[in-house]
């Protein structure tokens, strides 16, 4: 908890994601947003790096993005990037293979998320009050190795 994110306002360290499992988000960059409740938005101008922190050791994230804008959307935690096209209007769903480190009282990966194009919602939308440039937006659900074992 003694990261610089901690000091940002709003609030971009210990952010919850999840609680089934929990997962803690830590966004060491403004090219990404706190979740909102259809998803974390990531930006279409750079890469996003989080800190995601959990209690067991994740196997994979099992992931869904969607954008209103064609987009190649590349996604990693820690291990082997995986990179998904995505069509306005569909919802692409694939996994994320995982690799992190063990902490005092968890485990500790890094997910970065870089998205090729970018649409700014006010732009496509004059009613719109967001300004943002976003690339994707995701919905993930850790898969610990434990639920992996049958």
């Amino acid at each position: 908890n003694d990261l610089p994110v901690m000091l940002a306002q709003p609030l971009r360290g210990r952010v919850q994601y999840r609680y089934d499992p929990g997962l803690l988000l830590y966004f060491l960059d403004q090219n990404a947003w706190p979740p909102e409740p259809q998803g974390m938005w990531t930006s279409g101008s750079g890469r996003a790096d989080i800190i995601v922190r959990s209690a067991e050791p994740i196997d994979h994230l099992a992931v869904e993005a969607e954008s209103p804008i064609q987009t190649i959307l590349t996604v990693r935690l820690g291990a082997r990037p995986v990179s998904v096209t995505l069509t306005p209007g569909r919802v692409a769903a694939f996994d994320v293979p995982a690799a992190g480190v063990r902490g005092r009282s968890g485990f500790a990966y890094l997910l970065s998320t870089r998205s090729t194009e970018g649409f700014v919602p006010h732009l496509r939308d004059s009613a719109s009050g967001d300004y943002r440039n976003l690339g994707a937006q995701l919905r993930f659900r850790p898969v610990s190795t434990s639920s992996e074992r049958p």
